[in-house]
């Protein structure tokens, strides 16, 4: 399950373009929009998915909880408007937008075996749905080709997880849907099918795709999730160019025990990467999220060249960095950790290409420079900076010709007071994030842990020293130590709180009280 990779030699490569101004926060929140805006604030939204139309000025998202496709204007980004729903017959589960149209695929499966599922094709101007396309499946993702010309559509047939081990195959297996866009009349599309089966080495009858996007060459980067495998695919022809087993890192200094403590000292061999959502970074190379799934979940993401060489691992980066920012999510330790999930990717500039990375468990997204290098056409990403998101961010969108990053987040929890929404971000906006971070444990890489802190001191000596420390939520106590001096605040330092001798503990002492007309109880008092 090991691969070869070129990341250990990646900062050797780097070129002059490295040098060019940066910006040290390139990407600010100016917006949140809340979904249930759109219809009443008394339905459980989910927005997952987002696109836009070519002009940027309005965004188009899936809402699987109302089983609607969703409209916001976004012609002053910094105050969105609800403008409206189109209601779909089934689940929306991912939609793109091409010309003045909005592609949208809808599941209407009865059940696991019996999968069915249409594009809807809507018109953005009248917002009615002008042509209905049967996919013969169950759809899962759409793409459509920057020329306008193809809409590739992941038609996954998902497994039933109760069943059996819940492990494929299951079938109906899935397959590649390829729409020709011919001329600007919905009418005149057709539709071709692409067998991906007997590709993958786990699970060939049951290739289970997952995620697909579209480069400006037109061929179609699809991952096969549960089966640990990529294919490409010739969308003019349909022919299956190239496929290869995205193996598995071996992962060092993880947390892989689930115990109210965040320590990232565990290590897992060749855990399988499983990607879901992927984003073309150039012509040639590609970078899936390794979300994970049946067996894995690499915790970060991978840049890959075409044929099948991984350029960039983000080994256990993702891991320490939301640790670092109080994001880590304790409770997924034994699973896959943040558990990064979409990928997008957008130029805004010779100088400014972005790869954005969203952990849907740390509720973060990860931006990165890719950075030229002296490989043509190969570049290397590099972690610029970290933006907040709502709960469960899934939908990742570049506007780069508005200068503009938007993310749909789909948790919606109303006794919770979360609700589903879509954040707009600007780039080289006013602001920064995160305020507190902490550095590393003294002796090693590894960051200090901290998170749901619940109480703020000042130093006596100094307004630039505080003490903070954690709630419940953690196995122990603990006081921390922060410099407030600088641009972010730093924690310093952590003091465990210990019951040294169980002086404490044997401080406490049990009496039984004796109220008239109840029965004996007790009570401890110290």
């Amino acid at each position: 399950m090991h691969s070869t990779s070129l990341a250990v030699t990646a900062s050797a490569l780097l070129t002059a373009a490295s040098a060019a101004p940066q910006d040290e926060h390139p990407f600010q929140r100016i917006a949140t929009f809340t979904i249930s805006l759109n219809t009443s604030v008394d339905d459980e939204t989910v927005a997952e998915i987002v696109s836009a139309t070519p002009d940027g000025l309005t965004l188009v998202y899936t809402d699987s909880g109302t089983e609607n496709i969703g409209f916001v204007d976004i012609t002053d980004p910094a105050n969105p408007q609800a403008d409206g729903v189109v209601a779909v017959l089934g689940e929306p589960t991912s939609v793109a937008v091409r010309g003045g149209f909005a592609l949208a695929a809808t599941n209407t499966s009865v059940d696991f075996v019996n999968t069915s599922g249409n594009l809807e094709v809507i018109d953005i101007a009248t917002r009615t749905i002008v042509r209905t396309i049967p996919l013969g499946g169950q759809p899962d993702a759409v793409a459509v080709s920057p020329d306008g010309q193809y809409c590739a559509i992941a038609i996954e047939n998902e497994r039933d997880e109760d069943l059996g081990t819940g492990e494929p195959p299951q079938l109906p297996p899935g397959y590649l849907v390829i729409v020709d866009l011919v001329g600007d009349d919905p009418a005149d599309w057709t539709r071709r099918d692409v067998d991906l089966t007997g590709i993958a080495d786990l699970f060939p009858e049951d290739p289970e795709p997952e995620f697909v996007d579209v480069n400006r060459l037109n061929v179609a980067v699809v991952t096969l999730q549960e089966n640990n495998h990529i294919v490409l695919v010739d969308l003019p022809t349909g022919n299956v160019l190239s496929d290869f087993n995205c193996g598995g890192p071996d992962l060092d200094q993880i947390d892989t025990l689930e115990n109210g403590l965040i320590e990232q000292t565990s290590s897992l061999d060749a855990v399988p990467r499983e990607p879901d959502a992927v984003a073309w970074t150039s012509a040639f190379t590609f970078a899936p999220a390794d979300e994970g799934d049946l067996f894995g979940g690499s915790r970060g993401f991978t840049d890959w060249a075409g044929f099948g060489l991984p350029l960039f691992e983000a080994g256990n980066t993702i891991e320490h960095l939301t640790a670092r920012i109080g994001h880590y999510p304790e409770e997924r330790s034994e699973n896959k950790g943040n558990e990064p999930e979409g990928a997008e990717y957008g130029v805004y500039g010779p100088f400014a290409r972005f790869l954005f990375i969203g952990s849907e468990r740390s509720s973060v997204v990860l931006v990165y420079r890719m950075v030229p290098t002296l490989i043509p056409g190969v570049s290397m990403p590099m972690f610029v900076q970290v933006l907040p998101a709502g709960v469960g961010p899934e939908g990742l969108l570049a506007i780069p010709e508005r200068g503009l990053f938007v993310v749909a987040n789909e948790v919606d929890e109303r006794d919770a007071k979360i609700r589903s929404t879509i954040m707009i971000y600007e780039r080289n906006g006013e602001g920064s994030y995160p305020e507190i971070a902490s550095v590393d444990q003294p002796g090693t890489s590894i960051p200090l842990p901290w998170g749901a802190l619940s109480a703020l001191a000042v130093s006596q000596n100094s307004d630039d020293r505080l003490f903070t420390v954690h709630d419940s939520f953690y196995g122990r106590s603990r006081v921390y130590s922060i410099d407030n001096g600088g641009d972010t605040a730093l924690i310093e330092a952590e003091l465990p709180l210990v019951d040294t001798m169980m002086e404490l503990g044997n401080g406490l002492r049990r009496i039984k009280v004796t109220l008239p007309g109840t029965d004996d109880f007790e009570i401890a008092i110290c």
